[in-house]
């Protein structure tokens, strides 16, 4: 069990040994904001009585992580600059794109609402060297879309997001657009209406992706059936999240910080990945003990199928 398992985690990073895994994170997640806008009915942020710390990360924090990083510039796969709420909120996110890009990260993005995208974070966000934005447009009528993101506007949301393809594609390649959608009990009759008006705004390297919705370890109960007793999840191996103040969780849906695993203010992000406490969360993954962490019992968001529904780069619709 524990040899076939390791022999899963090793083949789902892409390394030669697992002991690879200990080395540092292949993707690491930077809150440099939290706070949003919208109150969207399957994140748990913003739930009825569901008290949300918002805050702005430290500039000589995330100048720290930054620095770190650099060091680790030939092993890092991503940087993803959003996490919990919304990242245009942080004023000065492009400036953070550069200082990431200058430190020889490799592939740079996040994942917006689109709302607060006008033409002047545009430009800052096509010059800025990202690579990869991803727009959440969980509809494709106002009454559906406004029903799911409760607090935003369709039309200005699907606007921004026109112009913006529109501004990248006067500019050059980058950065890719994905075109994102959590399938919803709420959405699924409009699945090929949105798929079909997408489809036909991307261009080059852009995708338009679908993906089920999740219960955020345990923590947002919409009737969705339970997976597997104890998961394998590749995240512990893979992924450190950094939240806005510095904390380290146990992942992505650990927003609440339930396991913190220590604090990069006070730390490394090295001496964290490679402490005693996270071994033992990746150890009771080998051994199929997970289920003994209430947050990873049942989860499956590491093993959700992303639907790639059209793949402009092949100009084909993809059949799922």
């Amino acid at each position: 069990m524990l040899d076939s398992n390791k022999q899963i985690i090793k083949e789902r990073l892409g390394v030669d040994n697992f002991s690879e895994h200990f080395y540092f994170p292949k993707y690491v997640e930077i809150e440099t904001v939290r706070n949003c806008n919208a109150h969207c009915i399957m994140c748990p942020l913003y739930q009825p009585g569901n008290e949300i710390e918002t805050g702005k990360m430290d500039e000589n924090l995330f100048s720290k992580i930054t620095k770190e990083l650099s060091n680790y510039s030939d092993w890092v796969n991503h940087v993803c600059l959003s996490r919990n709420g919304e990242p245009l909120f942080d004023k000065t996110l492009h400036e953070k794109i550069r200082m990431l890009k200058d430190a020889g990260m490799n592939y740079v993005t996040f994942t917006t609402n689109g709302s607060l995208l006008n033409e002047k974070r545009a430009f800052e966000l096509v010059d800025s060297g990202l690579d990869d934005i991803r727009f959440s447009i969980d509809g494709a009528t106002k009454k559906t879309f406004e029903n799911i993101r409760k607090g935003l506007n369709f039309e200005k949301v699907r606007d921004n997001c026109l112009r913006f393809i529109q501004l990248r594609n006067e500019r050059g390649e980058k950065p890719y657009v994905q075109i994102r959608f959590v399938e919803l009990e709420e959405n699924a009759h409009e699945t090929d209406k949105w798929r079909d008006y997408w489809s036909d705004k991307i261009s080059g390297r852009d995708k338009i992706v679908s993906k089920e919705y999740h219960t955020w370890g345990n923590q947002l109960d919409r009737g969705k059936e339970s997976g597997i007793e104890n998961p394998l999840c590749i995240s512990p191996f893979s992924t450190l999240e950094v939240l806005f103040d510095g904390t380290i969780p146990l992942c992505g849906c650990d927003y609440k910080s339930v396991i913190d695993f220590g604090n990069v203010t006070n730390s490394t992000m090295r001496d964290i990945w490679r402490s005693e406490k996270f071994k033992q969360v990746r150890n009771m993954h080998l051994e199929d003990r997970s289920s003994e962490i209430p947050l990873c019992k049942h989860c499956d968001i590491w093993d959700l199928k992303i639907r790639t529904v059209y793949d402009n780069e092949k100009r084909e619709r993809i059949n799922t």
